[in-house]
């Protein structure tokens, strides 16, 4: 709930600024509700899922939005203050990258859930980071760009940033 009221003042101020929040575009159901998950978290279109760790950009971007991929491309504005393409965003969460700037959405933490298991002997090669989509069923890997589909089914969605995929893909994430 926290996430989703945190969301709620960022884009009221962003209305209010009138550069719309990045992250703040969100998937939407049939009726053009955004779905949201039992936690009270949403689904943005355009910003990357992350941990609740993740850094504060705090900036003004100019972004270039693909909707048939819900991608967004972004950079800083000019030395002019000026984006000289795409159109102006707000980005909370992200950080600057060699090509320009990531926006990211925070999601609660599997180990802050109680669904790690403390991890004995060398860390996993392969430390994977990824999105689970968690019911009374149990938890299952779920790709990011249908992550909103949990809320469907009445679940909510937690990052394992430090799992192992096993061999039946299902993932075990360590503290």
């Amino acid at each position: 709930m926290i996430l989703a009221s945190s969301l709620t003042i960022l884009q009221t101020f962003a209305t209010l600024s009138g550069i719309p929040d990045l992250c703040g575009e969100l998937h939407r159901d049939e009726v053009g509700e955004p779905y949201v998950d039992v936690l009270g978290q949403v689904f943005p279109r355009y910003c990357h899922p992350s941990g609740p760790d993740v850094p504060i950009l705090d900036a003004e971007l100019c972004c270039e939005i693909d909707e048939t991929s819900d991608e967004a491309v972004c950079d800083f504005p000019d030395a002019h203050d000026r984006c000289t393409t795409g159109e102006r965003y707000t980005c909370e969460y992200g950080e600057a990258t060699g090509t320009g700037a990531t926006c990211y959405q925070p999601f609660a933490d599997a180990c802050d859930m109680g669904l790690c298991l403390e991890y004995v002997g060398a860390p996993p090669v392969e430390a994977t980071e990824s999105l689970l989509c968690c019911t009374s069923q149990g938890c299952e890997p779920i790709p990011a760009d249908v992550a909103w589909t949990c809320a469907d089914i009445n679940g909510y969605v937690i990052i394992c940033v430090h799992g192992q995929t096993n061999e039946d893909g299902t993932v075990t994430c360590f503290d």
